[in-house]
């Protein structure tokens, strides 16, 4: 087909109702730069000498003549071989390379879009500043999510790229609030997690430090077992490797018979930590002048979070408790009240 016959046509099928308006568009822009440029140019005598989009026609399968505005360049094929020629980029399929017989030098045909409000190119979503979007508001592209600045993603406001959970700044993420790679689980700044909330990586646990742990709360690595700092272990609350049996802690400098759960199921562990805080807010009644004018914010917050000293707030939690309550505290094994008023600030004996 010479170039003034697919003018032609080109400029019929424009006026047709059976096309969109965005078809229509591109046909009409087609055309006007047909006639700027009003010569084609076989595969056979040269191809483009640089990466660029180009006027294109093809014979398709159906033995039709065909034409469109492709891309020229290296990608790789459905091989995984890089392959030179022209090609789009924005079909499901991916990468389509066509079977181009003459091209024309680049053409400034607009890039149409079936949304509403896109700066960027071939989107059905809305507000999408990048390419190829059904997704809304993507300044990223190929996101059939919305609100992401990252590109191929299925979920939501994502910075990273190919997630199809949401509001992960890593890629490759099946779950969501991800900073780490490649994560199933949520919640993680590690890589290759199953589970949630692990700055470590490849665990299939929960909130481990340490990686490759199938056990939760690990600082270690490898373990089975939970809230181990060292390594393989399948107990839990292990400081040592490959430990099988749980393991007794030291009371006071020296070996007890109790283990670390024995320790947190025990009246003295509630009561301490009952009545211990650290911090206690302040409401704006109970301030005084000083610290009214050391948190101003205070007048309208209504108070302020006040920090304490360890050891004031041990002898003020000490002076909350009951009798039994502190008689727990003595009874616990190898209990030496010097070294309890060492930590705590608190004589047992007053």
């Amino acid at each position: 087909m010479n170039t003034r016959r697919l003018i032609e046509e080109l400029r019929r099928i424009s006026t047709t109702n059976s096309i969109s308006l965005n078809e229509r568009i591109t046909c009409e822009n087609a055309a006007d730069e047909l006639g700027k440029v009003p010569r084609w140019i076989p595969v056979t005598d040269r191809l483009p000498k640089m990466v660029d989009r180009y006027l294109a026609t093809w014979i398709d399968s159906d033995g039709r003549r065909d034409w469109g505005v492709l891309i020229f360049g290296v990608r790789d094929n459905k091989d995984g071989e890089p392959e030179i020629g022209f090609f789009t980029e924005h079909s499901e399929e991916g990468v389509q390379f066509y079977p181009v017989t003459h091209w024309m030098k680049p053409v400034a045909v607009r890039e149409c879009s079936t949304g509403l409000c896109n700066t960027g190119d071939h989107n059905t979503g809305d507000y999408n500043t990048g390419d190829d979007n059904t997704g809304d508001y993507n300044t990223g592209c190929n996101n059939a999510g919305c609100g992401n600045t990252g590109d191929k993603n299925v979920g939501h406001w994502n910075t990273g790229d190919k997630n199809t959970g949401y509001k992960n700044t890593g890629g490759y993420n099946v779950g969501d609030r991800n900073t780490g790679e490649c994560n199933t689980g949520n919640c993680n700044t590690g890589d290759l997690n199953a589970d949630d909330w692990n700055t470590g990586g490849r665990n299939t646990g929960c909130q481990n430090s340490g990686c490759c742990n199938a056990g939760d709360d690990n600082t270690g690595h490898c373990n089975v077992g939970n809230k181990n700092t060292g390594d393989f272990n399948t107990t839990d609350n292990a400081t040592g490797c490959f430990c099988t049996e749980k393991q007794t802690i030291m009371f006071f400098d020296k070996p007890s018979t109790w283990t670390l759960e024995d320790w947190r199921d025990s009246d003295a562990y509630y009561a301490l930590f009952e009545h211990i805080d650290l911090t206690k807010w302040v409401s704006y009644e109970d301030m005084t002048d000083i610290e009214k004018i050391e948190h101003p914010e205070s007048e309208t917050t209504g108070g302020f979070l006040k920090k304490q000293d360890f050891k004031t707030a041990c002898r003020e939690g000490w002076a909350k408790m009951t009798d039994k309550e502190k008689q727990a505290v003595k009874d616990l094994p190898n209990f030496d009240a010097e070294k309890f008023e060492q930590i705590t600030g608190v004589d047992v004996n007053e």
